[in-house]
């Protein structure tokens, strides 16, 4: 439990037991499964074959570790064959997901794209499947927060030096994981790829399993997963800093004056807010 594996999520998820996991959230591979590191990818017409076999895998694996009231939800992008757009509505088709019940259909709309081309509109948005095992669920409430239910989700992708070329905004995740999950419940991301949903889940007081076959990427989480960069107030004064994340948000008092010059060592810290950070680590 709280860890990041190395691997191929299909077969690390193999022990994961049964109806043990109360929330996966995952944003896969959107078009090419090679660039991942899962198998032989291809970008010709053969892809959306190869990609529905890959993924009928994937949500058959999901399916038998969720709980009866965990909650799945699984975020796609539309992407190109032979200059052709296809819409992640593919999925839908699928036997292994067809045994999942779709609770919401979720629009991520963000500002800016990545898709430049003029031969077609750009695209702004992104798919997120809210499913589950069965009706035995509910959205989470915590905090007092009054976020409408609405199905339009408002959340900018622009990320300041971005760790992964697709990397989740932390307001996405932290949406997802508020809403989906209870302190103390276990968030697992099969395709963890920078980390995000495991650094927030962390910081959320969730535990947390995730899974990443790049190195590259897995070691960027085990970094992320100890230090996070956060804005504090001491006795009136902001500053930006950062500190080590320990067992949750409430523990990750800032007590070290190395990189807090107007604070005396055992002043604590109020963390304001949250920040991603790639800046070298506080001695």
């Amino acid at each position: 439990m709280n860890e990041i594996i190395l691997g191929d999520c299909l077969e690390k998820m193999k022990d994961i037991p049964d109806n043990s996991i109360d929330l996966v959230i995952t944003s896969p591979p959107y078009d090419n499964i090679e660039g991942a590191g899962y198998g032989k990818g291809t970008k010709d017409v053969l892809f959306l074959k190869l990609y529905s076999e890959f993924f009928g895998n994937i949500l058959r694996e999901v399916h038998r570790v969720l709980k009866p009231t965990g909650q799945f939800y699984l975020n796609l992008k539309s992407g190109t064959i032979a200059k052709t757009l296809i819409t992640p509505h593919w999925i839908e088709f699928l036997p292994e997901f067809k045994e999942f019940k779709l609770k919401s259909y979720i629009i991520w709309k963000y500002s800016g794209s990545f898709d430049s081309t003029k031969a077609r509109f750009h695209l702004d948005y992104e798919i997120i499947y809210h499913l589950s095992k069965t009706d035995d669920i509910s959205i989470n409430y915590e905090d007092g927060e009054h976020d409408p239910l609405t199905s339009v989700w408002n959340i900018p992708h622009h990320i300041k030096d971005r760790l992964h070329p697709v990397q989740m905004p932390e307001l996405l995740a932290e949406k997802i994981i508020k809403r989906g999950s209870k302190e103390g419940e276990i968030v697992l991301d099969i395709f963890a790829g920078s980390g995000t949903s495991l650094v927030v889940a962390k910081r959320l007081s969730r535990k947390y399993i995730g899974f990443e076959i790049n190195p590259k990427h897995y070691e960027t989480i085990k970094e992320r997963l100890q230090w996070i960069a956060v804005r504090i107030s001491v006795r009136g004064n902001q500053f930006l800093g950062k500190c080590p994340i320990m067992n949750t948000v409430k523990d990750a008092i800032c007590v070290t004056h190395g990189f807090l010059e107007m604070a005396e060592v055992g002043v604590y810290a109020v963390v304001l807010y949250w920040e991603e950070a790639r800046e070298q680590k506080v001695n």
